[in-house]
């Protein structure tokens, strides 16, 4: 700065894509300065009076700011410093999350607007934190970088193991034959659709980007009663929030539900989460089949 006049804080380093940035400079009680700031990333702007950077950064990138406070004296100070404001490069394809009518690796375009209002979500601090998904599915492949950070240790159960006091652990991760088809590679798809971390610099991000995942490997093992009603249960010390079964059947006929099972779902629903109740999400249709009605 100079004379009387300077700026004694620093701009921030980082930020993530979608996320709130605010710099409101100091300057030790001098007031009338007039603000103008340049490399501000898109979505970041200033404000001349008060001298508030402030906005939701809309696109990921390095960016070498510039915030200048001047005064009717002539007399000009300013801060410089370089935002990194961090993404994930997927996350432009990813159409429900914010959909721009991007074609999305398809051949026709989409319709803008049409998403789930998922940076809105973000945006007003509703990022998952706090809430425990449990994805049942084929399994979820734990230690994928994108999936990694948002693992809770010790939660997943593996139901090709041998379950202790009648209770199951273990890693859900697909092996083997299992791991090089699609069918097994669903759970960890649909997991990163739920929570995959964001602001990684890779891949693309989950709708709850701070939400904590554990998997179940239960359509590995879904013959046996024991495991059907565990996959829908919450062990002590664990309360899981919301389960998601992203399958179903190829049927089109009604199917009746397990009396047994279906007591598990209406005690879940009405004691979990100290008596709030746990969510179940589950496929309203999962068969593409060509069939005659």
């Amino acid at each position: 700065g100079f004379g009387d006049l300077a700026v004694h804080n620093r701009l921030p380093e980082t930020v993530f894509e979608d996320g709130y940035l605010e710099f409101v400079p100091d300057t030790a009680g001098v007031t009338d300065v007039t603000w103008t700031a340049t490399g501000l990333p898109p979505g970041i702007g200033v404000d001349t009076t008060p001298g508030k950077v402030s906005g939701y950064a809309e696109s990921a990138g390095s960016f070498h700011v510039v915030v200048k406070a001047s005064r009717a004296s002539g007399q000009n100070a300013e801060v410089s410093g370089d935002i990194e404001v961090i993404g994930d490069p997927l996350v432009k394809y990813q159409w429900h999350i914010h959909n721009s009518g991007q074609r999305a690796f398809t051949s026709q375009a989409g319709t803008a607007g049409e998403d789930m209002n998922v940076r809105q979500a973000l945006r007003s601090g509703s990022t998952g934190k706090g809430i425990t998904v449990a994805v049942s599915d084929t399994g979820v492949a734990i230690a994928h970088p994108g999936l990694l950070p948002n693992v809770l240790s010790g939660g997943s159960r593996d139901y090709a193991s041998t379950p202790v006091d009648n209770r199951y652990s273990g890693d859900p991760t697909p092996v083997g034959s299992q791991a090089l088809t699609d069918g097994n590679a669903h759970g960890t798809a649909v997991a990163g659709i739920i929570a995959e971390k964001r602001g990684k610099g890779f891949g693309g991000r989950g709708v709850a980007p701070e939400a904590t995942l554990v998997g179940f490997n239960f359509l590995l093992n879904q013959s046996e009663a024991n495991t059907m009603l565990d996959q829908i249960t919450s062990y002590p010390n664990l309360n899981i929030d919301i389960f998601n079964q992203s399958w179903g059947f190829d049927d089109f006929r009604p199917i009746a539900i397990d009396s047994v099972y279906l007591a598990q779902l209406r005690l879940g629903t009405l004691n979990y989460r100290d008596g709030k109740g746990a969510i179940y999400v589950r496929a309203a249709g999962n068969g593409y089949v060509a069939s005659r009605v």
